[in-house]
């Protein structure tokens, strides 16, 4: 019997390890994934903070093209679904999209969102079509939020933007 358990024991490590080593390597992969997660919102958390910033500054400088193109770049990096043709869009983001988003960038989007439409509102001289634009930023923030919260319970409701 003791000779039966080494020749399994010795089988398993030459099969890569067996279930168990399987399951740790899962483990692993799994944990580096998170890992790698948790660093790529926190880099999107600190960019569309960034961009909130400088976007006002350019706002107050009155470059607002640049503003516009700041928000929609820092907006962008929420869109990770290469294929979006065909699914239901809620603010430019698929129902996947928002909810793999936290609260905290939540908060952010819903800036971004609002800051787009802030500019509009400040420019008088703006054609009807860059109205209707930017009124439609307004539209997406609550469109997303909607969406966010159909699929979450959020930690803190309230939300200023």
């Amino acid at each position: 019997t003791n000779k039966t358990i080494l020749r399994r024991t010795s089988l398993s490590s030459r099969n890569g390890g067996g279930d168990a080593a399987n399951n740790r390597n899962d483990q692993d992969r799994e944990i580096a994934r998170n890992k790698k997660e948790k660093k790529d919102r926190e880099g999107h958390i600190k960019s569309a903070a960034l961009a909130l910033t400088i976007g006002k500054m350019y706002e107050e400088l009155n470059t607002a093209q640049k503003s516009l193109e700041l928000y929609d770049e820092a907006l962008d990096l929420w869109k990770y679904e290469p294929n979006r043709a065909g699914k239901n869009m809620f603010g430019g983001f698929t129902a996947d999209e928002i909810i793999a988003i936290s609260d905290e960038e939540l908060e952010l989007i819903m800036k971004l969102c609002a800051a787009k439409g802030r500019i509009g509102n400040s420019s008088a001289s703006l054609s009807k079509t860059h109205q209707l634009r930017f009124t439609r930023s307004w539209l997406d923030a609550i469109d997303i939020y909607e969406q966010y919260t159909k699929n979450k319970e959020l930690l803190h409701r309230s939300i200023i933007f």
